[in-house]
């Protein structure tokens, strides 16, 4: 009998000999723990990501916590979090005294969709505040929220876009959208609506990110590439065009929007520089 195992990669460190001098330096130093390079370190993150203060904790763990303490989540709350991940991820809700909910995945009860029909804060905050945006990283799940909200709730739905990105003039970002510190948006994109741009990563001249899709950090999409609904490219990874796109690809109508889908791939940059276009989202 033939055995089926299923490989599940991680990805190793990424450890030069630059992050080996530095802890060197530190051990060196006589400060294993705070002062004067943890300050150093709050400091050049602040300045990163335009923010007056930063504080650096010993683990993601203990940063999870705080967030969750700073945010006033406790008793009574929920807190959404994946089956598939870390101990941590949900220990800090339990330390907080909030209940645990797992998204366990698009086959099995309670699943993603299943845990936003029935988040019950949503309503709740909307007496509060008047603005919102979704950063839940299953783009499924995000998106039928992202829905939700829009049908349901008078939330205005916004796009968070960091000072510290670069964005054309000539590009369009959707509603819904991150936009996250040291990325570039070039020229003629499009990012459709819940599309998450990370740190670092490059979306090339003339490409439209459909909807959902999720650049990672320091990943590149090559010029003039249609990136299909709800992909996610994966940290450093470089996607390539595609010669065809099916109407499945699509979360909106793609009779729509064939002919504008066809003419921008077809344009080089000459043609698209300073140039506007106007796109309806289906969102």
């Amino acid at each position: 009998m033939t055995e089926n195992k299923r490989m599940i990669p991680f990805s190793p460190p990424d450890i030069s000999e630059l992050e080996i001098a530095e802890v060197v330096e530190a051990l060196k130093s006589g400060w294993i723990t705070t002062w004067p390079r943890t300050k150093q370190l709050e400091k050049n993150i602040a300045e990163w990501v335009g923010t007056d203060k930063c504080v650096c904790l010993n683990s993601q763990t203990a940063c999870a916590e705080m967030a969750l303490r700073v945010m006033g989540i406790g008793a009574g709350d929920e807190v959404i979090t994946c089956a598939y991940t870390y101990t941590a991820s949900a220990s800090v809700i339990a330390h907080v005294g909030a209940k645990i909910v797992l998204i366990v995945g698009a086959s099995t009860y309670p699943n993603g969709i299943e845990v936003v029909r029935t988040t019950r804060d949503i309503d709740e905050l909307a007496i509060v505040y008047s603005n919102i945006i979704v950063a839940i990283g299953n783009p499924e799940v995000r998106l039928s929220l992202l829905k939700r909200i829009k049908e349901e709730t008078p939330y205005r739905i916004v796009s968070l876009v960091s000072p510290k990105s670069y964005v054309s003039p000539s590009a369009q970002i959707m509603n819904g959208c991150i936009i996250e510190p040291m990325t570039v948006v070039h020229t003629g994109c499009v990012i459709c609506p819940g599309c998450i741009i990370s740190a670092g990563a490059i979306v090339n001249h003339a490409t439209m990110c459909c909807d959902g899709v999720h650049v990672d950090c320091n990943a590149t999409v090559e010029g003039y590439c249609l990136v299909p609904a709800g992909t996610k490219i994966c940290s450093g990874e470089v996607y390539k065009r595609k010669d065809t796109i099916k109407p499945e690809d699509l979360f909106f109508d793609p009779q729509k929007w064939a002919e504008r889908l066809t003419d921008i791939s077809k344009r080089t940059p000459k043609d698209i520089d300073g140039l506007e276009y106007t796109f309806e989202s289906g969102m």
